[in-house]
Formats: structure tokens, sequence, C-alpha cells
């Protein structure tokens, strides 16, 4: 064979072709060294835009001095009932049974507030022996079997007036209020009220803290509220959520008087009657339900309105029967009856749609009839039932009122004199 005659030619090659690989090697470490170097500054960036712990104290700062200004005021409500001990086998049969008795355990539908306790358990005043019998104050011959728990806050400090909700202490023999210093206090109701699901208690008691009350009509979606209360008897729990919505009706058991804030603050057995607040603080709503499959939190939970509470806390205060304005007519929301408006002329998503007027009242002699929309009730703009019904109820019967409502294409006017609405209206 004939030796290659041109060595260099060949060691060039094999330089060119080393120096090729060695160049590619380079480049991918110097690429990877730059996208590393590109992702290491954005990082930076991102940490740089984050707060520093001072500028996280001062965003968490409103939060804490909002736990801090109303928790004093928030108490926790432990409720008793007795039973004789010739009851007590009737009890343990409708215990083994499942069943506990209505009102008490399962005052709604999808918030249980009581907890079956121990039949051994004693009420404050009586102590248990190492054999388990009750030494009571009062007698002998009643042991305290079934204890519910909610929450309330104090509203009125000088006179020791606490608001929590009618479900949390109907049926109770005894209602012990337990201030946020540990101090316990026996409750007296004052005066309650199902169709609300609102109850007033009183205690005595000395160096107490109050909460005022809000204005939730200025509520709106996606503000920032925070409820407080006695989540499965955990006390001063404070949870932080948005208004999910405003205006809900729910189907709450004996509840007539609807139209809810909700929210997705963590509500849970025990928190109901605690306050929902603002971030100032102020009660714009009361805690009473959630909805649930299992019984606890699942994001979507109710409060009654401030602005409710406002009107019915002097009827409250009186005791006794709440007399409510009546006008006699079964109504649906516009709003979700789009199109049967429409088809009467009306396409505006304000007012109510009257379904039945009934029978030998001031609206039916008036000349309302069905398929009417109702628009006002004395210059108060009806947006949907729930309204409607705050409207009237506070109306004293025998009022006389104006209706404004459409029909034919047309708005109308009236004038009504309200009705006293019927017991268990």
């Amino acid at each position: 064979m004939t030796p290659d005659r041109h060595p260099f030619r060949q060691f060039f090659f094999v330089f060119l072709c080393t120096t090729a690989v060695v160049l590619m090697l380079v480049r991918l470490e110097v690429v990877e060294h730059l996208s590393y170097a590109v992702e290491k500054g954005r990082l930076r960036a991102i940490a740089e835009r984050l707060p520093t712990s001072d500028q996280v104290v001062d965003y968490n700062e409103p939060n804490r001095r909002v736990a801090q200004l109303v928790t004093p005021a928030v108490v926790h409500i432990e409720t008793i009932q007795y039973i004789s001990p010739l009851g007590i086998l009737d009890f343990a049969a409708s215990e083994r049974s499942g069943k506990l008795r209505e009102g008490f355990g399962d005052a709604h539908p999808w918030m249980q507030e009581g907890n079956a306790s121990d039949e051994g358990e004693a009420a404050e005043g009586g102590s248990l022996d190492e054999g388990g019998a009750v030494d009571s104050r009062d007698d002998m011959d009643r042991i305290p079997v079934q204890s519910g728990l909610g929450s309330g806050f104090i509203f009125d400090a000088a006179n020791g007036f606490v608001l929590t909700n009618q479900h949390v202490v109907a049926g109770a023999d005894r209602i012990d209020v337990i201030l946020s210093d540990g101090r316990r206090r026996e409750g007296i109701v004052v005066g309650a009220d199902e169709a609300t699901d609102l109850a007033v208690l009183q205690i005595r008691a000395s160096r107490l803290h109050e909460l005022g009350l809000g204005d939730s009509d200025a509520l709106g979606v996606g503000d920032e509220v925070f409820a407080l209360g006695n989540p499965f008897g955990l006390d001063g729990t404070f949870s932080r959520g948005i208004v999910s919505a405003m205006g809900r009706s729910i189907g709450i058991r004996n509840v007539r008087y609807q139209g809810f804030i909700q929210t997705d603050a963590v509500i849970n057995p025990g928190n109901s009657g605690g306050p929902l607040v603002d971030r100032r603080g102020e009660v714009i709503g009361v805690n009473t339900a959630i909805a649930s499959d299992t019984g606890s939190y699942m994001g979507v939970g109710f409060a009654i309105p401030s602005n409710r509470v406002a009107l019915l806390l002097p009827h409250l205060l009186k005791g006794g029967e709440i007399v409510r304005g009546f006008l006699g007519v079964a109504t649906v929301d516009v709003r979700l009856n789009r199109e049967e408006a429409a088809d009467l002329g009306w396409s505006r998503p304000n007012g109510v749609l009257i379904r039945q007027v009934l029978d030998n009242t001031p609206v039916a002699e008036a000349g309302l009839r069905a398929d009417d929309i109702l628009l006002e009730v004395n210059g108060t703009s009806i947006l949907n039932t729930a309204v409607l019904m705050d409207a009237v109820a506070f109306i004293l019967p025998g009022t006389e009122v104006t209706l404004r409502y459409f029909r034919g294409g047309e708005v109308h006017e009236m004038a009504v004199v309200v009705a006293r609405r019927p017991s268990g209206a």
C-alpha cells in the first residue's frame, strides 16, 4: 500500500472533529449555565416582589386587630335539657334507635348544634360522686341527659344582653353562657323568634365587652369577612373568608325569613349564633347554618343579615309574641322566573311575581291579583321575596301603605292596609 503522503491533513481532520465535539459539549454546558442563571434571576425577581417580613406583619395586622377587638365579646353557650329518672329508659331506647328529641340536637336540617351527652353528666352546681349519682342543687329527680353547644355575642354590655340563634337555646332547661375570660353565667331568655332564628339572652355580669351592628346592605360579593364562635367546643375560634353571595333563600325548617349572607368563612357545628364581622369589627351577620352532606364545613355557610337583626331587636327585648305585618300574597322572585316575567311584559330582574292572592286580605280587596309583579312597598324597592317579607314584617298592622306593581305593560299604584300576620303563617 502506498503510505499517506499527507499525515498533516489526517491530523488536522482529527483535530477539527475533536474540537467540534468539545465545542458542542462546551456549548451545551454554557447553555445550561445560562438557562440556570436566567431561572435563578427569575426566581430572585419573584422573591423580591414578595412582601418582606415587615410587610407580612403589616398585611396581617388588620386581621389581628379585628380578632383582638371582637373576641372579648364573643361567648360560648352550653344548653342542658333534663329528664326524670322514670324517662331514662324511654330516652335510652330512642337513642338506640338513632333518634334525638325534636328541636334540641337537630334543629336545622344542615347543622346539628346539639350533641348527646352521657346520662351521668352533672349540671353546674351539682357534682358526680364516684358511683355516678347526681347531687343536684334543687332536687334528685332530674338528670341532665342531653346538651347542646352554640355561640353568641354581647351587644349591650350595660344590661348583659347576648344575641344568639333561637335553635341554639330552643327546648333548653338551663343555659350557661361562658365568657371569653372563662367566667360562667346562667342565661335567661328575654325573647326568641323561630321565624328568624334569633334569640336574646340576659346574663348578670360586670366588665363586659360589646359589639356593634354594621350595615349589611353595604356588603358586596367578594368583601372580606370573619366568623367567630365555638366550633366543636373550641372557644375563641376566628376564621376568615369572603361574602360569596347575598340574599340566599334556603330550606331551613321553620325559618320563614331568609335572604341570608352566604360566606366561605369556616362555620362548623357550635358556630351557630356567633358573629360574622367585617374588617371594621362590626357585626354584619349572625352565623346560623351550613350546607353540608357531612354536618361539617364544606365551604358554604349562611348568616342572618345585621339589618334584619337591628329591626327585630326592639321586639325581642320586649319579650312575648312578635307582631308582624302581612299582605297575604304568595310570590316568587322575578330573577328566577325571567321567561315568565318576560311573557307578562316585564324585562327587568327586580320584583316578585305574585302567584296567589289569599282571600279575605286587604290586597285582595284592593284588587291585587296573580301575575302582577310587585315592585315597591312604601318606597322600598322589592328585589326579591326575602326583601318583601322584611319590608312588610315590621310595618305595624293597620298601617296604610302604597304598593307599586306592574300589570299589562304599565306600572300602577294602590293603597292597602297591612294586616296582622297569622300565627304560624
